[in-house]
């Protein structure tokens, strides 16, 4: 049973958890009354014109209505020329979006794990529905907002099953390969205007479903406990290598670009970036500071190793390893639970 200073440290970690993914959203929702944004709301929402019309009455990038089911249409919209705008200021909209992109590869992956942790309650239960939502208000306020203060909250104190432990990683490809698709393929292809206009639709925030019929194992034998930790720790430490070599050809653009010029970068990604370049950049910010709370959460000894290592192999990776690291620090614990539970 968790004692009461255990409890008072949750409340104070989901409270300033909530409270800066509400200061997260005021920041990235300022930009959609700007000059830039309004008149794609406008266009996105004018239900009016057809599909087939659409470019040649708003001047806007056609988008795949398709992928919205209907009830998402205008995000699918809003992504695609969102999306395109991204392309256009390269090289600050591929950093400030790829950058965020990275810190929510290890979420994603833990996610998917705590939300079949045995005794998880809450919240973190549902990450379709969490995901779902992320497609409306965007990951970095809907992780401080939601899926933060549910995994303090709601954490189970028991193990995932085996297989979703070992699968979890799957979480990464959609992201990662999407992400690849929308800063590489033509802006006039099919392809690329599927790819971006995924990103606005719910069945990008469905790709837990994989898990949707696994369930917590009901006796964790200290055999499953190895055995899902390692999975788990594998899961994370798969992911690294992919988001460490992210980082580094992030490394190389932003040095080819600007040197090592710091105020040149900041003037490309904030003061005179684009709208879109802008909304990225707090969203990297506030994604990157709800990781770190989350870091301390677990330990001052896993916020430092994350912010050290940050640097060195990347924001992604760095959340990765330490994920890893804690999954194989709580091994120990939960052998103990398991073997008191089996006498």
């Amino acid at each position: 049973m968790a004692s009461s200073s255990s409890k008072t440290k949750d409340y104070i970690f989901a409270f300033i958890s909530v409270v800066l993914g509400i200061v997260t959203l005021n920041d990235v929702s300022k930009f959609f009354v700007g000059p830039t944004f309004k008149p794609i709301l406008e266009a996105c929402l004018d239900k009016s014109i057809p599909i087939d019309e659409f470019v040649a009455r708003t001047g806007f990038h056609i988008y795949e209505p398709k992928v919205g089911l209907v009830v998402f249409e205008f995000p699918v919209c809003l992504a695609t020329q969102y999306f395109l705008e991204l392309r256009e200021g390269y090289p600050a909209g591929l950093l400030a979006f790829t950058l965020t992109a990275l810190v929510a590869l290890p979420i994603g992956v833990s996610g998917a794990i705590e939300a079949g942790r045995g005794g998880a309650k809450g919240v973190i239960c549902y990450p379709i529905t969490i995901g779902i939502i992320a497609q409306l208000i965007g990951i970095s306020v809907a992780y401080p907002l939601l899926t933060l203060p549910g995994l303090i909250l709601g954490r189970g104190d028991g193990v995932a099953s085996e297989f979703r432990s070992k699968y979890s990683f799957l979480m990464a490809v959609p992201y990662t390969v999407l992400t690849w698709i929308a800063f590489t393929a033509n802006t006039d292809s099919y392809l690329w205007t599927f790819s971006t206009s995924l990103f606005g639709g719910p069945l990008f925030g469905m790709t837990p479903i994989l898990f949707w019929t696994d369930k917590a194992p009901s006796n964790a034998s200290p055999e499953l406990v190895k055995a899902s930790t390692a999975a788990a720790v594998k899961s994370f430490k798969m992911v690294i290598p992919v988001t460490a070599s992210v980082w580094v050809y992030l490394v190389y653009v932003t040095v080819s670009t600007f040197g090592f010029d710091v105020f040149a970068l900041w003037d490309a990604v904030w003061v005179n970036a684009a709208d879109s370049v802008k909304f990225m950049a707090v969203d990297f910010a506030g994604i990157y500071a709800s990781f770190m709370l989350y870091s301390l959460y677990l330990g001052v000894d896993m916020l430092l190793q994350f912010l050290y290592l940050t640097p060195v192999m990347g924001p992604g990776a760095a959340g990765c390893y330490v994920l890893a690291q804690y999954e194989e620090n709580s091994l120990a614990q939960k052998l103990k639970d398991a073997e008191t539970k089996s006498d």
